[in-house]
């Protein structure tokens, strides 16, 4: 069984529904602070991009290796015993309702979306356990691990695309993004609370792409099913012409979207730091990469951070004026229990049994 390096910086990534894992190995100074991303290679951007610089592996001074699935992860998976409890934290619902209320008395805020994290007390399995967990656990996700010397080690499996592009062969690019927002369990409708919740993310990036006068097309809203939990998605893809600039400037732009800041966007940025009181790092920013011409990235959900003694979940909701504070709570808390589920034991379905 194939392992992941043991010194130096590293990231391993697993694009959605495919059974080949990427490895870029970069040496002890090998991570580069930057705020555009004209190089090739993997980026994990900060919630705060772009007045905090994105960090990059480059390909081109970094070892670049791909695994099969199946050579690096075990068919199945053994439970890791956690602590027992379910988190508890009034004050998130308390922050709820004061950004309903401040919501509903000005003029033009429509949406923000609030975060909490949650410390599970326990040493993190190994990166590749924990890698292989996330990948087999959600199939159809963005997966990565990265590793750098000095701080702790972030990994995620994200549902939601941010951008990606490909060069036409006439010139320009075609390019894709999601709106993606509203989540739940089971077959319950959709409340009109997340339909509109959905909708201003959608509204958000149409506009944007608009008023570049890009051509697009949109499919949905539609359904998307992530695991045990269930979003309404859009997706939009559109043209860049050949005059146009590179289509990864249009991350400074997308990022951060309604649905993990808020609308308008500078207010809702604003209203966050006020009542979240944590810094999120780079929950909420974006992981992917670059070969070329080409890109993929994706907004940092299913978020945690490894500390030596501690696995730090990160989740969060959209808040409206139609919110009911104890059901934000409860969302926020379903999705750590969902993430939870890594650790207990489980079959790999993308590989094959022998």
């Amino acid at each position: 069984m194939k392992d992941f390096p043991a010194h130096g910086a590293w990231a391993a990534f697993r694009l959605p529904g495919a059974t080949e894992v990427y490895l870029l190995e970069a040496p002890e100074e090998g991570i580069v602070e930057t705020r555009d991303f004209e190089a090739s290679g993997f980026y994990l951007a900060p919630y705060k991009y772009p007045a905090r610089p994105a960090r990059l592996i480059p390909f081109d001074s970094s070892r670049f290796r791909k695994i099969a699935l199946e050579e690096l992860c075990s068919p199945s998976f053994e439970e890791i015993p956690l602590p027992s409890g379910r988190p508890e934290n009034p004050r998130h619902i308390e922050l709820v309702e004061e950004a309903r209320k401040k919501i509903r008395e000005s003029k033009g805020l429509k949406k923000i979306v609030l975060s909490n994290r949650y410390d599970i007390p326990l040493t993190p399995p190994s990166p590749r356990d924990l890698f292989c967990r996330l990948a087999c656990t959600y199939p159809e996700a963005f997966v990565y691990y990265r590793h750098e010397p000095g701080g702790s080690d972030w990994a995620g499996a994200s549902p939601e695309p941010l951008l990606s592009f490909v060069p036409r062969a006439e010139g320009g690019f075609d390019a894709e993004t999601v709106s993606l927002a509203g989540t739940k369990t089971g077959e319950r409708p959709w409340t009109p609370k997340e339909e509109e919740e959905q909708a201003i993310v959608t509204r958000y990036i149409k506009n944007l792409l608009m008023k570049k006068g890009y051509p697009l097309s949109l499919s949905g809203p539609y359904t998307y099913r992530q695991g045990h939990l269930a979003h309404l998605r859009t997706d939009i893809r559109f043209l860049v012409p050949p005059e146009d600039s590179f289509p990864a400037s249009l991350l400074r732009e997308l990022h951060p979207t309604p649905a993990v800041g808020g609308m308008p966007k500078n207010r809702a940025l604003d209203l966050i730091d006020r009542l979240e009181g944590y810094d999120r790092a780079f929950y909420t920013g974006f992981a992917g990469f670059r070969l070329g011409d080409k890109g993929i990235f994706h907004v940092n959900l299913r978020t945690m951070e490894l500390l030596p003694d501690t696995i730090r979940l990160y989740a969060g909701g959209g808040i409206t004026a139609q919110s009911d504070p104890a059901a934000e709570w409860e969302e926020v808390r379903r999705k750590w229990e969902v993430m939870r589920r890594i650790f207990g034991p489980g079959k790999c379905k993308t590989i094959k049994n022998p």
